[in-house]
Parts: structure tokens; sequence; C-alpha cells
């Protein structure tokens, strides 16, 4: 739903994510759905993202726990849903090979083949796919042209992460 193909990987996450339209107005850049309760339960809590322990815990992206055994199933459960995000660049290269190898082209020209095999894939991949949801990526998500910086929030936003953690 969303890629970031100009920086370069030695930038890190934390880095690459701060410095992108996305990553600094993470919670005004998507719509996320209503909270709802958790499968089985009534208890509700808001849609999140995953992310790892290089990033800021907040009210929309989750990480995991200090390495504290009382925490372990959560971080696990945490960690194997963020496998899926992890592989989605090995499943880009299945699809096109030209990513095991050095790409022998200009800087701008590399960004574009990696943008236009992202979009090219998620056609394939939608035509493929016998999905039962009713939402499509564009429901769900608004990316706009020019964000602008949040609003400062009222309230202690440290304590509402950490509260919906501990709720998952």
């Amino acid at each position: 739903m969303a890629v970031d193909v100009s920086s370069y990987g030695r930038e890190g996450d934390v880095g690459i994510c701060a410095k992108s339209p996305l990553g600094n107005n993470l919670s005004k850049a998507i719509k996320f759905l209503p909270p709802g309760p958790l499968p089985a339960t009534q208890t509700v809590l808001p849609y999140i993202i995953l992310g790892d322990e290089a990033f800021k815990l907040t009210t929309t992206l989750m990480r995991p726990y200090p390495h504290d055994q009382a925490k372990a199933i959560y971080n696990y459960k945490h960690c194997l849903a963020r496998r899926t995000c992890e592989n989605a660049f090995g499943i880009l290269c299945q699809y096109f090979r030209i990513f095991f190898t050095l790409i022998a082209v200009a800087l701008d020209t590399a960004v574009l083949i990696v943008l236009a095999a992202c979009i090219v894939y998620n056609f394939v991949r939608d035509e493929r796919s016998s999905s039962s949801c009713d939402e499509t990526p564009s429901d769900v998500m608004d990316l706009p042209r020019n964000i602008q910086p949040l609003p400062r929030r009222k309230g202690n936003a440290d304590f509402e992460a950490h509260n919906v953690r501990n709720q998952f």
C-alpha cells in the first residue's frame, strides 16, 4: 500500500521512516478503520501498524516489549505478524528476477523499476486473489499529496500507547 524507494538501506528503518511523508504523519496519512473488538472477545482495540524495536511506541505503531519473559507471547505473535511484511521483497524478487542481480542503470531509473515492479505485482496479485474481504486498499488508505504536520495532542500519548499494547 505504501512504498518508499528513495532511501539507502544503510539509513535504517527508523531513519527512512522519519524522513518519509508517511512516517512523519502516520496517523494522518492513513485512515485507520474505527476500533473494533478482537476476535472472540469484547475487547475493543484500535487498528495498528507493527514495527520493530527501533521505532517509537505510539497508539498507532506497536513495537515489541523489551526482552522480558513475561511478555514473550506478545513478542512472539508480534514477530510472526511482522514476518509477513518482511517477506514482501523476497516475494517481489520471485516474480521479477531482475532484483537478484545488480541493476546497472542510473539511480532514477532503478527507482522507477522498483516502483513499476511493485505496481505490476499488485495488479497480478489482485487478479489472482479471490479475497472475501469487501475492502480494497483504496478504501482503507488515503495518501494526501500535501501532508501537513500533525497538531499536538492533549494527554499522555506514551501512557495511551503502553495501554493499547498491554491490551493486545
